[in-house]
């Protein structure tokens, strides 16, 4: 992975939803529709990220908001980030996994039956105290970690044929 210009990676920074979908072009096959897409707030959009961002969403795995903006510059929530990786690996919801989360009664409806596919599969846990901290902002180093399990995944899964 491409860190920032002053050669560090700040592995606890928080990651936008633009730096995720830089991350997820570059470490995984992305197929686009190859359309350009339009939000309120193009005018956020960096022109590093806008390649990735349009490849993201036209593989479904990004969305805009229901009030037509992107919101590139904004925090990823680990919510917002199961959803994506149960839309990159094509997961089943499943709603029924997310009991061992403590914070599970609050888990917003949207994102339950990802959070509990991706906890599944082993690609997202839960963090201290045994909650799932949906609406904590994912850092640049659990994106890492995550798309590194979704590569060991895809090895496995060729290796056994």
């Amino acid at each position: 992975m491409v860190g920032y210009k002053d050669h560090t990676f700040k592995p606890n920074a928080a990651v936008t939803r633009a730096e995720f979908a830089v991350m997820l072009t570059r470490a995984l096959t992305v197929q686009g529709d190859g359309k350009q897409y339009a939000f309120k707030d193009d005018a956020d959009i960096a022109s590093w990220a806008k390649e990735a961002l349009e490849q993201a969403i036209g593989a479904g795995i990004l969305s805009g908001y229901t009030d037509g903006t992107l919101r590139p510059n904004s925090g990823l929530t680990r919510a917002e980030l199961a959803v994506m990786m149960a839309r990159v690996l094509k997961l089943e919801d499943q709603k029924d996994n997310v009991a061992n989360f403590t914070d599970q009664d609050k888990l917003p409806e949207w994102a339950k039956g990802a959070i509990g596919a991706v906890a599944a599969k082993g690609i997202m846990q839960g963090k201290e105290g045994g909650k799932f901290d949906f609406n904590a902002v994912a850092t640049r180093a659990e994106v890492i970690t995550i798309l590194l399990r979704i590569l060991e995944l895809d090895e496995n899964e060729e290796a056994n044929g």
